[in-house]
C-alpha cells in the first residue's frame, strides 16, 4: 500500500512485516493456476520478490520475471534472490510490455494503484500468447470504511500541499 512509501520511495522492511496477510490471497490464487502456454511468467508490480520467488519455485523451468518501479523494493528482491533464479526490471506497469509474448501475467495487489483498467486490462491481455493466463488479485480498499477519512485529511488545507498527489484523486 502507499502507507508503505516514504516521500516517493517505497520501505522494503515496512511492507514485508505484513508479508502474510498481504500473500494470503494471492497465494490462493497461484494455486488455482495452470501454466500451458509457451511463455515467460511475468509478475507485475512484484515488491520485494516473495510471490515472484514463490512463482518461480511452482513453475522451476519457466523463465520467472519481476517488474517494479521501486528501485528500492527491487533491491530487496535481489537480496532475497540468493540464487538469481528471476531476472527483475525495473518498471511502470502503465507503460510496460512483455518482450516476447507471455505465458502468464500474474499482478498481486499493484493494479488498484493504476486508473484507466479498461484499457490496461486489455493492454496486458494482448501481452499473452496463445492460450497465457492472466492472473489477478486486486484488493477493495476503494471502499474501506476508512478511506474517506484519509482522503479528507489529504485534501485538508493543513496537508494537501504535502499530501496531496499521493494515492489516486478520484476516491
Amino acid at each position: 500500500a502507499r502507507t508503505m512509501a516514504t516521500g516517493s520511495t517505497w520501505n522494503p522492511d515496512v511492507y514485508l512485516r505484513f508479508a502474510a496477510y498481504r500473500a494470503r490471497p494471492a497465494e490462493d490464487l497461484m494455486a488455482r493456476l495452470k501454466v500451458t502456454a509457451a511463455g515467460d511468467i511475468y509478475d507485475l508490480g512484484c515488491g520485494p520478490g516473495t510471490l515472484t520467488l514463490q512463482l518461480k519455485q511452482r513453475w522451476p523451468d519457466r523463465r520467472v520475471i519481476g517488474v517494479d518501479s521501486s528501485r528500492e523494493m527491487l533491491k530487496a528482491a535481489r537480496e532475497r534472490d540468493k540464487d538469481s533464479v528471476v531476472e527483475w526490471r525495473e518498471g511502470d506497469i502503465a507503460t510496460w510490455h512483455a518482450n516476447e509474448p507471455a505465458a502468464m501475467i500474474f499482478a498481486n495487489a499493484a493494479l488498484h494503484w493504476l486508473d484507466h483498467h479498461a484499457t490496461l486490462v486489455p493492454h496486458l491481455v494482448q501481452q499473452l500468447a496463445p492460450g497465457g493466463t492472466l492472473a489477478i488479485q486486486m484488493p477493495q480498499t476503494g471502499e474501506s470504511k476508512y478511506t474517506p477519512s484519509i482522503y479528507n485529511v489529504m485534501r485538508s488545507p493543513r496537508w494537501k500541499a504535502r499530501l496531496g498527489k499521493i494515492g489516486r484523486a478520484h476516491v
